[in-house]
């Protein structure tokens, strides 16, 4: 969502295509000094493309009405081209979480908890990885996770079968 620009969003098609990412640790310089090699990487850089190597993901609003409602807010307090800028996100999410009391919750952890619900509510880990972008279900797994209505569903199997 950082690397969203305006241009991005069509409000008369009802999508949002996701172009660019956030990135760490991306290489600002090179040079050398006495023989050494030294290289300075910068965090926080928008580049083009998605990090599962994807060129663009297009995303419908048809079923998230909010989140166009938030954006079309947006749009009207607009100051450059990025839907969110680094500081007004990093604020805004510390001010909720502290309103929230809320400690020691990334802004990631959400993609996690997207992951688990969708799983937890059927949805086979292709669907997941293909929701969160990501190229294999390798990765999806570590985002999936059951909770204790499983750890039921699977000890009241086990129980009917044993007798």
């Amino acid at each position: 969502a950082l690397g969203l620009q305006w241009d991005n969003i069509d409000f008369q098609k009802n999508e949002i295509t996701f172009s660019h990412t956030m990135r760490n640790g991306v290489l600002d310089s090179t040079e050398w000094d006495n023989g050494k090699l030294i290289q300075t990487f910068k965090n926080n850089v928008r580049t083009e493309g998605l990090k599962n190597g994807m060129p663009e993901r297009t995303v419908s609003m048809d079923k998230l009405p909010e989140i166009r409602e938030m954006l079309l807010k947006r749009w009207s307090e607009r100051i450059n081209e990025w839907v969110f800028s680094n500081e007004d996100c990093r604020s805004s999410w510390e001010s909720l979480l502290k309103f929230a009391k809320i400690k020691n919750f990334k802004f990631h952890h959400l993609r996690h908890t997207v992951g688990s619900m969708l799983f937890q509510e059927g949805l086979t880990l292709e669907d997941i990885a293909y929701r969160l972008g990501h190229e294999s279900t390798y990765s999806t797994k570590i985002y999936a996770r059951k909770d204790k209505r499983t750890d039921d569903k699977v000890n009241d199997a086990l129980s009917s079968r044993m007798g």
